[in-house]
C-alpha cells in the first residue's frame, strides 16, 4: 500500500498531538513599527532596506507612505494602526526590467530560535499586485547572516508571463494573485533552532505595479487556528450546484452561481483577471461565483449557509477559499463575509440581522479594481458559539466591479470535552469507522480537518495521523486502547482503501 511507511513515528505523533493545542507563545521577534518615526529609525532598530541590482524604479521600502495608502488589513480585514512599511510601485516613475533581478528588499534584524520546535510568521499584509503587471511578492529566510536565502512564501502577478517574454518566476496555479489580510507562514523547517535568523520581504521587479504593505510582524511558535473536531456544515459545490447554500438579494442576471457565466475559469491556465487558484487544474471545476465584470447594472447579492445549530459548541471556526477582484469602494460597494441571525425564523435571507462582519475587503486600501486576491481563510467566530439561530453569508455589492469566487466552505467547532485521539467521527470510540475516514482522505494535504483524519492538527492526513489512530485503537469515552493495535489498524485502513479503489475501477451505475 503505497504511502504507508509503517508506524515507526508513533511516539513523535502522539507527542505532536498532545502539543497541538499548546500555545506556548515563545516570541522570537516582533515589531509594529509604531516606535519608528522615520526610515533612519527603522534602520537603527536593525532592519535593512536594500535595493538589489540598481533598480530603475525607486520603490524602496519606507515608513513614510509616499502614496498616502491606508494601513494594511488585519485578521478581519480592518486596517492596522499607526506606522507600517510599504514598497509603493504606483507612487514612483519608470519601470524595472523583467528578468533583471531588480528588487526592493526589507530585511528583519537578526533573531535566534534556539530550542524552537515551531516557528511561525504572522503579519498584516496587502500585496496588491497588478493583474497585468510583473511584480513578485516573496518572503525568504536566511540562517547565515543573509548570505543565502530560501523562499518560504511567494505570490506572482498573474500577468507576469506576458511581460517581454519573462522566463523567471512565472505565475502558476499555486502562486498567482495577491494577498490581503493576516498572513501566517510556517517557517519551522527553515528557521527552527538557529542562532542567526533573518527574514526578507521582497518586492521583486515591480513595474508601476501598485504596492506591498506590511505591519505587525510577529515571529513566534504559535500556529494559526485549526478547524474544530465537530463539523457542522460543509459545501464544496462538487455536484455543480449550490448544494446546501442559498442566494438572496437583487438576484439579477449575474448573481451567485456555479455556472461561471463570465468564463473566468480556464483549467490549468493563469490569466490576468481570472480564477487562477480555486478549482485548478480540473477540467470542469465547481465553485460558487458572482461575476459582474463588464456589466452596467448593480449587484447586491448574498450567498448563505443554512441556519446552523451551534448551541453545543464552545468555539466556532469558519473556513473557506476566496479568490476575487475587490470593488473600488464607491458608496454601496461591498465584499465581505458576515455572521447573521435568522431574526424572523424564516430561514436565511438578505434582510436578517448582521451580528458581525467576519471579514471585510472594503477598508478603502484599494485605489483600483481588477487586482485579484487569493486566500484560504480560517476565521474564529466566538460570537457564533452557543447559538442555534445563525448563518454565514458572503455579500458582494457594486456595479461593474468584477468577481468573487468561493469554495470549500466549512463550519467547524469545538466542544468543551475533546474526542479521543483518533476518533474522527466523534462518536466516542476509535474503531474501523475512523479507519475508513482516514482511508478516504489519505494523503490529503493543506486544509485537512479532524473529521477527515487530521488528528495532529497539521493540515495533512498521513503516517502521523495513522500512528495516533493505531495508538488509540479501541479507546474512546472511558475506553482503554488495545495492546499491539498496529495490525488491526493497518488491516482496517487497507480494507477501506481497497474498497475505494474497487469502486473507482467499477463504478456503481
Amino acid at each position: 500500500m503505497r504511502g504507508l511507511r509503517g508506524l515507526g513515528g508513533i511516539v513523535v505523533a502522539i507527542a505532536l498531538w498532545g502539543a497541538s493545542g499548546d500555545a506556548s507563545a515563545a516570541v522570537w521577534f516582533e515589531d509594529d513599527f509604531n516606535g519608528h518615526a522615520d526610515d533612519d529609525a527603522v534602520v537603527a532598530a536593525g532592519w535593512a532596506i536594500v535595493d538589489v541590482n540598481e533598480p530603475i524604479e525607486q520603490s524602496t521600502w519606507t515608513i513614510t507612505n509616499p502614496g498616502a495608502r491606508h494601513n494594511p488589513p488585519t485578521a478581519d480585514g480592518t486596517p492596522s494602526d499607526g506606522y507600517f512599511m510599504i514598497s509603493d510601485s504606483d507612487a514612483q516613475y519608470y519601470s524595472n526590467l523583467v528578468d533583471s533581478g531588480m528588487s526592493h528588499d526589507l530585511h528583519t534584524p537578526s533573531f535566534g530560535t534556539l530550542g524552537a520546535g515551531a516557528v511561525w510568521l504572522h503579519a498584516d499584509v496587502c500585496a496588491q499586485l497588478n493583474n497585468d503587471g510583473a511584480a513578485v511578492f516573496d518572503i525568504d529566510v536566511s540562517t547565515d547572516g543573509g548570505q543565502t536565502w530560501t523562499n518560504a512564501f511567494r505570490r506572482v502577478a498573474p500577468g507576469r508571463f506576458t511581460w517581454n517574454g519573462a522566463t523567471t518566476v512565472l505565475p502558476d496555479n499555486t502562486n498567482a494573485d495577491g494577498y490581503y489580510g493576516r498572513l501566517d507562514v510556517d517557517l519551522t523547517g527553515l528557521a527552527a533552532n538557529h542562532e542567526d535568523v533573518r527574514l526578507r520581504v521582497r518586492h521583486f521587479e515591480p513595474n508601476q505595479d501598485w504596492w506591498i504593505a506590511i505591519d505587525n510582524v510577529l515571529i513566534d511558535d504559535v500556529a494559526p487556528p485549526r478547524p474544530g473536531w465537530v463539523e457542522v456544515f460543509a459545501e464544496d459545490f462538487g455536484d455543480g450546484t449550490l448544494g446546501g447554500m442559498t442566494v438572496d438579494g437583487l438576484l439579477g442576471e449575474r448573481t451567485w452561481t456555479t455556472t461561471d457565466p463570465g468564463g473566468k475559469y480556464n483549467p490549468g491556465l493563469v490569466d490576468t483577471n481570472y480564477v487562477n487558484r480555486i478549482g485548478h487544474p480540473e477540467v470542469a471545476a465547481n465553485f460558487a461565483m458572482i461575476d459582474n465584470d463588464g456589466r452596467d447594472f448593480a449587484v447586491d447579492d448574498y450567498l448563505m449557509t443554512p441556519v446552523l445549530d451551534l448551541s453545543a459548541l464552545s468555539e466556532v471556526l469558519l473556513g473557506y477559499e476566496s479568490e476575487g477582484s475587490v470593488p473600488v469602494n464607491d458608496e454601496g460597494d461591498a465584499m465581505r463575509v458576515l455572521l447573521m441571525r435568522d431574526d424572523d425564523a424564516n430561514g436565511p435571507d438578505a434582510d436578517d440581522e448582521i451580528l458581525k462582519v467576519v471579514f471585510d475587503y472594503s477598508a478603502a486600501l484599494f485605489e483600483y479594481d481588477e487586482e485579484p486576491f487569493y486566500a484560504r481563510r480560517l476565521l474564529e467566530v466566538p460570537e457564533a458559539a452557543g447559538r442555534d439561530d445563525v448563518f454565514f453569508a458572503w455579500h458582494f455589492a457594486g456595479a461593474d466591479d468584477w468577481y468573487w469566487a468561493v469554495d470549500n466552505v466549512a463550519v467547524t467547532g469545538k466542544t468543551p470535552t475533546p474526542p479521543a485521539p483518533g476518533d474522527a467521527n466523534n462518536d466516542g470510540g476509535v474503531d474501523a469507522a475512523d479507519a475508513a475516514i482516514v482511508a478516504q482522505f489519505w494523503l490529503k494535504t493543506g486544509g485537512a480537518r479532524w473529521g477527515e483524519g487530521d488528528f495532529n492538527d497539521d493540515g495533512n492526513v498521513d503516517d502521523l495521523d495513522l500512528a495516533i489512530l493505531a495508538a488509540n485503537w479501541g479507546a474512546g469515552a472511558g475506553g482503554t486502547a488495545v495492546p499491539e493495535p498496529s495490525t488491526l489498524v493497518l488491516a482496517a485502513v487497507a480494507a477501506a482503501l481497497a474498497f475505494r479503489i474497487a469502486r473507482r475501477r467499477c463504478p456503481l451505475r
